[in-house]
């Protein structure tokens, strides 16, 4: 079988349209599609990739929550946070 050439950047803006299309279709219906983040402790790479989240977000029509909690919270007042986004 021949290798095939997969184009990431192309499937990503394929799927990226099908989301922004589902989006719409909810706002339409005033349903707002929302992403909750919820950020523990103070990690560089965490916050890049969240930045990063936030763009994308924007892009589709998506609202984003951004939750930052400090590195010192309880799991059961973090696992508590989780259920009420819920």
């Amino acid at each position: 079988m021949p290798a095939k050439i997969i184009d990431g950047k192309e499937i990503a803006k394929i799927i990226r349209q099908e989301v922004k299309t589902q989006v719409e279709a909810y706002a339409a219906r005033n349903i707002t599609v929302t992403l909750a983040v919820v950020q523990v402790g103070d990690d560089p790479a965490s916050s890049v990739y969240i930045r990063n989240k936030s763009k994308v977000c924007a892009e589709l029509g998506i609202r984003m929550m951004h939750i930052h909690k400090e590195a010192d919270i309880s799991q059961k007042q973090l696992l508590e946070l989780i259920e009420k986004l819920n």
